[in-house]
């Protein structure tokens, strides 16, 4: 019985004792649920810092948790040991937070207080701290004044009235900005310092000071300045933000349409009259430059359209702006008013205003004609063709040439479609193209730009990539090329001239300089219309060879856009070399006396005496300024140079 009883116990106390060694076993393998918010604070910690803090640390903790986690792969177990192992990591810092924080910050001090130059403050975290950061976006750019404390928030912060912006002449007084800056917490000693540099400047700028701690002012120079701000918050940590503002001259307005010695000139596809518009997408051109006919670009350039500025224009130098109608609440007429200003980095500015009108048409409803014209006079072919065709509301330039050319029988090879990225690759018809080839002149600046040449085209085809690697289909409206948009997406207005012309440099044959294809910059001539047009050649000086007392020198000048070169004779200054009487023409007052006998021997050389009439003809050798009449003036350079 006692054994019975014995093993029956047993049989009961077994299970429970197993179950009481599972549970102790499984504590140190069980992983407990991670916390997000204490995931989310550790990742806050690990990503980002202060301005001032050392990048080293962090990096290295990246890449050490970026490691295991590739080692972790799928394994459960392996994830479990990490897991683990990053568990313990964490307790102990937490014992060792009070003394390792304070030990670095106190390193932390001492950076920040270093600097290149041994000044405070030297260095904006991973960016030049003076101007090179143009704080365009993150936490550190000041997009807007924090001009007030928020009593309900417990937290320090920099408060400050300066922010990125653009300001004019007129808004300050001898180009001074005052701001102020301060930390809100008084008690907290937060060292701010204020460093300005223009965009210009070099070095490290210059340090605002301030009498109170809190106001400062800044003198501003034309273009952009860049204001930083340094300071250290309620813990410990320094920190910056910083403003970039554009101080520019009052531009131009309605009522002041130019501003500044030479404003810009501005040409618009509306300068021809047209006020009527009759499709619901007009692309309106603009292209501006200074009075030294510079390109001005489109951040230069503003377009607005009653009152909304219209952005992202396509094209490049004359810039594409899409105008865009709604059908008219009352009737099918509605009137709107489009201004366009520019201006340059010298502060002169100009205002233009069209008033238009926009007709409202149904769907294939017809709205006028257009011409089309296929222009091959790079390869001496001149003007192929020329047509006119009807167009209708929502027609496109690449509806209306291929109308054309089935009116006129032509037969087309094209890319992408009629509703998107048209282009034409080759145009063709029977003997149309017969006799094209590349004339000498072209031929020769071509050579000079390093064009690849190819096989010519046939005489009832024209394609892209004949006769050179640069050839192709290029189309212009209304004088205007434009590269911006492909055919399919520009809609006709009707009245427009839709030129097709054919290049073989890029376009730089036609008139097109957006390129960078090739050696040459541009060509000083253009081939178009079935003539030559000569664009004018900017000569610059690239050698010099001067004249002796015999012999000729020259000046040769080479066009700094198409290469072309020309030479001008220096002629010979015609003085005697004499080496028996070195600096005898240095002494003009010896001829004075012809026959002289207060100077013994001067009869006895030969031609002392024989030419007293050397003197008395103007222009003699013997006038130190003889020579100096043949060598070009500095006014025949500057014609030269600005020769157009």
């Amino acid at each position: 019985m006692d054994k019975k009883r014995i093993k029956k116990l047993l049989t009961g106390i077994l299970p429970f004792l197993l179950i009481v060694a599972l549970l102790w076993m499984l504590p140190g393998r069980t992983v407990k649920p991670n916390n997000p918010i204490s995931d989310k604070t550790t990742k806050l910690k690990t990503n980002f810092g202060t301005g001032g803090q050392s990048g080293k640390k962090k990096e290295q903790l990246k890449n050490g948790t970026d490691d295991k986690a590739q080692k972790n792969g799928n394994g459960s177990g392996t994830k479990t040991q990490e897991m683990s192992k990053e568990n313990t990591t964490q307790k102990k810092q937490k014992k060792t937070k009070k003394s390792s924080g304070s030990k670095a910050q106190k390193q932390q001090g001492n950076q920040e207080t270093k600097g290149d130059n041994g000044k405070p403050d030297d260095k904006v975290p991973g960016k030049n701290p003076n101007g090179d950061n143009d704080a365009d976006s993150g936490k550190h750019n000041l997009k807007k004044p924090d001009n007030g404390d928020n009593t309900g928030n417990k937290d320090g912060k920099l408060v400050t009235d300066l922010y990125s912006r653009t300001i004019t002449y007129s808004e300050l007084t001898e180009d001074k900005l005052d701001f102020y800056a301060y930390y809100s917490k008084s008690d907290v000693d937060a060292k701010i310092k204020v460093n300005y540099k223009h965009e210009n400047d070099t070095g490290n700028g210059t340090w605002l000071k301030s009498e109170n701690q809190k106001d400062y002012q800044a003198t501003l120079k034309h273009g952009k300045n860049v204001i930083t701000i340094y300071y250290t918050d309620e813990k410990g940590n320094r920190d910056w933000v910083q403003a970039v503002v554009d101080y520019e001259a009052d531009k131009a307005d309605k009522n002041n349409p130019t501003v500044g010695k030479h404003p810009p000139l501005i040409e618009t596809n509306l300068d021809d009259g047209l006020n009527t518009i009759h499709t619901s997408e007009f692309t309106f051109t603009v292209s501006a430059k200074t009075w030294e006919e510079k390109r001005i670009y489109s951040n230069a350039i503003r377009v607005i359209m009653d009152g909304k500025e219209v952005t992202n224009p396509t094209g490049s130098g004359v810039y594409e702006y899409e105008l865009q109608f709604k059908r008219p609440n009352v009737g099918d007429t509605s009137d709107h008013v489009i201004t366009v200003l520019a201006w340059d980095k010298d502060g002169n500015s100009k205002y233009v205003e069209y008033k238009l009108r926009y007709q409202y048409h149904n769907k294939d409803e017809k709205i006028g004609s257009v011409s089309v014209v296929i222009d091959a006079t790079t390869v001496e072919c001149g003007v192929v063709e020329e047509g006119t065709v009807d167009v209708k509301a929502g027609d496109t330039a690449a509806e209306a040439v291929l109308k054309m050319l089935d009116d006129y029988g032509y037969a087309y090879n094209s890319g992408g479609s009629v509703k998107q990225e048209f282009y034409l690759s080759s145009i063709a018809r029977a003997d149309a193209f017969k006799g094209c080839k590349i004339g000498e002149r072209l031929e020769k600046l071509l050579k000079r730009d390093g064009i690849t040449f190819t096989s010519p085209g046939s005489r009832d085809r024209l394609s892209e990539f004949d006769f050179t690697r640069g050839s192709g289909w290029l189309y212009f409206i209304n004088g205007s090329y434009c590269p911006g948009k492909a055919m399919s997406a520009w809609k006709l207005n009707g009245g427009e001239k839709i030129v097709l012309r054919y290049t073989v440099a890029y376009g730089k044959d036609v008139g097109v300089t957006a390129t960078t294809e090739g050696t040459l910059s541009g060509y000083c001539a253009v081939w178009r219309d079935g003539e030559i047009i000569e664009q004018g050649h900017s000569y610059k000086e690239t050698s010099r060879v001067e004249p002796t007392a015999t012999k000729n020198g020259y000046v040769e000048y080479t066009c700094k856009r198409c290469g072309e070169t020309k030479r001008e004779t220096l002629p010979a200054t015609g003085n005697s070399e004499k080496p028996d009487r070195p600096g005898s023409t240095d002494k003009p007052d010896s001829s004075d006396k012809p026959g002289s006998t207060d100077k013994p021997g001067s009869t006895d050389k030969p031609g002392s005496t024989d030419k007293p009439d050397s003197s008395d003809k103007p222009g003699s050798t013997d006038k130190p300024d003889s020579s100096d009449k043949t060598q070009p003036t500095d006014k025949e350079e500057t014609t030269a140079d600005t020769r157009k």
